[in-house]
C-alpha cells in the first residue's frame, strides 16, 4: 500500500464524475467538479476586506435577471499539473490599497484551497474591473433593497 497515489482532477462534466475514477486496486483518485472549486474562491474572496463583490459575464447577468444567484461570478480556475489558475474579475472599494487586497487574495485563497482540496495555487490573476465608493455602495444596497421589497410587494 505504500505505493499506492492519490490523483487529483477536476472535471467540468458531470457524466465524467460519475464515472467510476478508480481503474485498478493500486490507485485511488479524488475528482472536484470545476465549479466546486469556483464556489470555494467565491466565498473566500468575500472575506477579503475592500473586495464589494465579483464581476461576471454575459451569463452571470442574464442569471441573475431571471433571479438566480450566480456564485461563482467573476470567478475562472483552470487545474494545471494538479495546481490551481485563477482568474478573478473584482469590484474594490475606493480608497483601499490594491496590492494589500492582492496579497490578502493570495493567501487565503491559496490557504483556502490547500485545506480544503489538497491543491496547490499555481497562480493568481486578479482584475480590478471597477472600484466603487462609500456613497456609490450604500446608494447600491439602498437600490437593492428597494428592488427586492418591490419583488416580496412590500
Amino acid at each position: 500500500m505504500a505505493d499506492d497515489k492519490l490523483s487529483i482532477s477536476v472535471t467540468k462534466d458531470e457524466s465524467l464524475s460519475k464515472q467510476n475514477p478508480v481503474e485498478d486496486q493500486t490507485n485511488e483518485s479524488l475528482e472536484f467538479d470545476d465549479s466546486v472549486l469556483e464556489k470555494i474562491v467565491a466565498i473566500t474572496v468575500q472575506e477579503v476586506d475592500g473586495i464589494i463583490e465579483m464581476k461576471g459575464g454575459i451569463l452571470s447577468a442574464i442569471q441573475e435577471g431571471l433571479g438566480g444567484i450566480d456564485l461563482t461570478k467573476g470567478v475562472d480556475v483552470e487545474l494545471i499539473d494538479n495546481k490551481a489558475e485563477i482568474n478573478l474579475s473584482v469590484i474594490i472599494e475606493y480608497g483601499k490599497q490594491v496590492p494589500k487586497i492582492f496579497a490578502e487574495l493570495k493567501k487565503v485563497i491559496s490557504q483556502n484551497l490547500k485545506e480544503m482540496t489538497g491543491l496547490d495555487l499555481r497562480a493568481l490573476n486578479v482584475r480590478v474591473v471597477d472600484v466603487l465608493t462609500r456613497e456609490e455602495i450604500a446608494k447600491r444596497q439602498s437600490y437593492l433593497e428597494e428592488n427586492d421589497q418591490v419583488e416580496r410587494g412590500y
